[in-house]
């Protein structure tokens, strides 16, 4: 759906109507300047569920940044989201950190660095105790740190960071392959090293990347 965003912003702003309109006048759409979409036949099922209101916020923010006319609108449905995601279920709920990444992404499209940075710094103490300490989304998390650190030009504190995320990833690898920023980690660690003058860890970081 985002391939198009006019017809993406109709169908999570259909979405968004359908999930949040059940809360009665607890609730108002973040972004009101957005076309009203009416949902008579809608194949969508209507639910009073936190969890499909917070999807409907983070899939419309997710369609209205790609749209510079929206991209005020977005940072107001991210922030709506967020904010509803840990007020009904918890700062470490999956979607909490999910809505966290896509709103990172989304500051950091714009060279907001620092605020990307305090948004994402609880995501790692978030995801190791939701999906433990040796998994995935906190591999994930610490690539994604590692890069905000690399932006902010502090390299000595990505390294380690970076290297620990490499190490995750590769616990993850198995007959069918390994997690998708595997190898993104790996050049990150090359890159770092051979500016750095360290070819011994940069060659084989960069020869592994090239596998994946």
């Amino acid at each position: 759906l985002r391939g198009s965003t006019s017809e993406a912003i109709d169908h999570f702003a259909q979405a968004l109507r359908l999930h949040g309109e059940p809360l009665g006048k607890s609730w108002s759409s973040p972004c009101p300047e957005l076309p009203r979409v009416e949902v008579p036949d809608s194949p969508l099922e209507r639910t009073e569920s936190p969890l499909h209101l917070v999807r409907a916020l983070n899939n419309l923010a997710l369609a209205a940044r790609d749209a510079p006319e929206h991209r005020t609108c977005a940072e107001r449905l991210y922030r709506s989201a967020l904010a509803l995601v840990d007020a009904e279920l918890g700062a470490i709920h999956p979607v909490s950190i999910e809505v966290r990444f896509d709103y990172a992404e989304h500051l950091g499209q714009q060279d907001r660095f620092d605020e990307q940075f305090e948004l994402l710094r609880p995501v790692r103490d978030a995801s190791a105790i939701h999906f433990g300490e040796d998994s995935v989304p906190v591999a994930e998390a610490l690539l994604a740190l590692a890069a905000l650190a690399v932006e902010r030009e502090n390299t000595a504190s990505a390294i380690p960071l970076l290297r620990r995320s490499v190490e995750l990833f590769a616990r993850h690898c198995d007959e069918e392959g390994c997690p998708a920023n595997y190898g993104v980690a790996l050049l990150a660690v090359a890159e770092l090293a051979r500016h750095q003058g360290a070819l011994e860890e940069a060659v084989p970081a960069y020869e592994r990347a090239c596998e994946q």
